[in-house]
């Protein structure tokens, strides 16, 4: 699968490019500012560019502070219900905005189960907040298959790499402005919160070695405080089920000491969360690129690309599709087309040669099965020759009854319409058995769909030198297409 995946957190910009799922590029850009378009537009074009183009799937994930979310307590419902319940509420909270939003439900803890109610994850984005986001990309020539959030990349990220957990797990994405934490539970989202934090992870004091470990201690202490009131009253709320694993990912996770810090000050073994391919640096800052680069469906997915562009791009597909089917359906008619002229031009063809002689050496040996035999092959090494013709010369052949020797046929042109006139003989001592024959084959021929007699058979009589009757026939026929 290929896709090119883009995150605007955090001030920056971070660009994931995956070709037959392997990773092609993976580059994070710092002071990246979307209020300054034009220059915005030179930035993404050049890393797009940089990522060998923009084939593929396209997703997108947007800051924090533009994906607004909420825990909803909402009597169970059905998919469709659930939807119309929470659009109601952003509604009053909004009455005269445009929106996008998506759900997930929240699953239950043990000592807090409900059969009556549910807790649902909203997140919505005005569209207003939108634009020019749209803008950009439209800018760039990309349209987008997803607009999501780093909760939703994290999410399938995590789901991926661990499908079993030990317990309740945590995720921890540290970004410039906020942490949010996910707590996970064999693939459940248990619990979801979004903590501010002002950090700014672009600077540095390089080339003091001193002064860039003292700056790397203060941010990890920030961390750690914000963190320190929400993990604590997790564990305490959740008594014996506690957190078993800390994982830790986003643009802060590229500090050193990071996990060993959050570790040592909760007490519980902490990892960085980031993809496995390790071909690329601060793997933990593309967690959430990384976990919707390789989606096999959107299903999942808390989508916020608004529903008219939605139904643009459905359109477009549809249309392609449209396009396709009216693109086979005219070959079938040119194909037809050249088909039909194809039978007409082989038969001018056979035309040329007047007489076609069907009977073979055989013929002459006096036996009716072998006569049979020579005349059908014969038949069909014209048919093999020419493909077209195979439905006209197998009915001939087919309806031919044994005792029949098929003498040449004659075929030619008449107003467009193909005649075509068989000469058979029948040879016997029985005058009954030849007659009862003939019967039998104008029979058969006229039963054929494909032939349409226009006049009446020719019958002679004539004896051979052994004095055997030979019953002569010629009919004509009008070929149908």
């Amino acid at each position: 699968m290929n896709s090119l995946n883009i995150d605007f957190r955090d001030n920056s910009l971070r660009v994931l490019k995956i070709k037959d799922d392997k990773v092609v590029s993976a580059n994070l850009i710092s002071h990246f500012a979307i209020t300054d378009l034009p220059s915005a537009k030179d930035t993404l074009s050049a890393e797009i560019s940089g990522a060998s183009g923009k084939h593929g799937r396209i997703n997108i994930i947007l800051p924090q502070d533009t994906v607004n979310h909420s825990i909803q307590q909402i009597p169970r419902a059905g998919a469709d219900d659930i939807s119309m319940i929470l659009r109601r509420m952003i509604v009053r909270e909004l009455p005269k905005e445009e929106f996008t939003f998506g759900f997930r439900e929240i699953a239950e803890r043990k000592k807090s189960r409900s059969s009556g109610t549910q807790n649902i994850l909203l997140e919505y984005v005005q569209n207003k907040d939108l634009s020019n986001y749209l803008s950009l990309l439209k800018e760039c020539g990309l349209n987008p298959d997803i607009i999501t959030s780093s909760l939703e990349g994290n999410i399938q990220l995590f789901k991926r790499l661990r499908p079993e957990t030990s317990g309740n797990e945590a995720i921890i994405d540290i970004g410039a402005g906020y942490i949010e934490i996910l707590i996970i539970n064999n693939g459940n989202l248990i619990d979801y919160e979004k903590l501010p934090l002002l950090i700014d992870f672009t600077e540095s004091d390089a080339g003091d070695e001193s002064k860039e470990e003292q700056a790397s201690k203060i941010k990890i202490y920030k961390i750690v405080d914000v963190l320190f009131n929400s993990i604590t009253s997790y564990i305490k709320g959740s008594g014996a089920e506690g957190l078993s694993t800390l994982w830790v990912c986003g643009i802060g996770s590229g500090l050193t000491g990071i996990t060993d810090a959050i570790a040592s000050g909760f007490g519980i073994t902490t990892s960085l969360l980031s993809d496995l391919d390790n071909t690329y640096n601060n793997r933990g800052a593309f967690s959430a690129l990384s976990g919707i680069s390789n989606l096999a469906s959107y299903r999942e997915i808390a989508n916020f690309i608004p529903p008219s562009l939605l139904q643009k791009k459905k359109n477009l597909i549809f249309g392609g599709i449209i396009a396709a089917c009216a693109a086979v359906y005219l070959a079938i008619l040119i194909t037809a087309y050249l088909s039909i002229n194809k039978t007409e031009n082989d038969l001018r063809t056979y035309i040329k040669n007047k007489e076609v002689t069907i009977s073979t050496t055989a013929a002459h040996a006096g036996n009716d099965n072998d006569i049979y035999r020579a005349g059908k092959n014969t038949l069909f090494n014209m048919i093999s020759a020419s493909p077209s013709l195979y439905g006209v010369f197998s009915d001939i052949a087919n309806l031919t009854p044994a005792g029949v020797r098929l003498e040449k046929i004659d075929m030619r042109i008449e107003k467009d319409t193909a005649i075509l006139t068989v000469d058979a003989a029948i040879n016997n001592s029985s005058e009954s058995y030849n007659k009862a024959l003939l019967t039998k084959f104008l029979s058969a021929l006229e039963s054929s769909e494909r032939l349409k007699s226009i006049s009446i058979p020719a019958i002679a009589t004539s004896s051979t030198s052994d004095k055997e009757s030979i019953i002569s026939v010629r009919s004509s026929y009008e070929v149908v297409n």
